[in-house]
């Protein structure tokens, strides 16, 4: 399955330590819009060496009408990087990873509750792909918080029953 993650949740798993280990889950691929690209600029070192290696891919503009873009861009009024993952999601076959509110709101809204996670869902799986254990899976969402990750408060029982 094709994952295409927003730039708030590539910063949230590279500030955790953890960005590696989520884009090598099992079945897995994913793959960055340009926008995407841009707006995780304190990331392009990091970035530039895993599409070297392949572990993650860009996204072909030719995929992704510019009239869909902009439709949504005008419609929902988010960043052009959950914009662009928005529109790609309507023409290729992939999941979304949002950790933005607003814009994980309105994926819901078009896409459906199962082709939209976050950050903790990408957790979740590593865990039960065996990547990491929880402790430290949770250990990592504990240094994104702490760094200033916008995500919920949850103990480490409820993150991973």
């Amino acid at each position: 399955m094709l994952y295409v993650p927003d730039a708030c949740a590539l910063l949230n798993l590279h500030h955790g330590g953890v960005l590696e280990r989520a884009l090598v889950l099992p079945e897995c691929s994913f793959a960055l819009g340009k926008a995407v690209y841009g707006e995780a600029k304190t990331l392009t070192e990091e970035l530039d060496r895993l599409l070297g290696l392949g572990m993650v891919t860009l996204l072909d503009d030719a995929q992704i009408p510019a009239a869909e873009f902009l439709r949504i861009k005008e419609e929902y009024d988010l960043g052009d990087g959950e914009t662009e993952c928005l529109a790609a999601a309507i023409h290729l076959e992939c999941r979304l990873v949002f950790d933005d509110a607003a814009a994980r709101k309105v994926g819901i809204e078009l896409l459906g509750q199962e082709r939209i996670t976050g950050t903790i869902g990408l957790l979740r799986m590593c865990v039960a792909a065996g990547s990491l254990i929880a402790v430290d899976a949770y250990a990592a969402y504990r240094l994104m918080r702490a760094v200033g990750a916008f995500l919920p408060e949850m103990p480490i029982e409820e993150m991973f029953p």
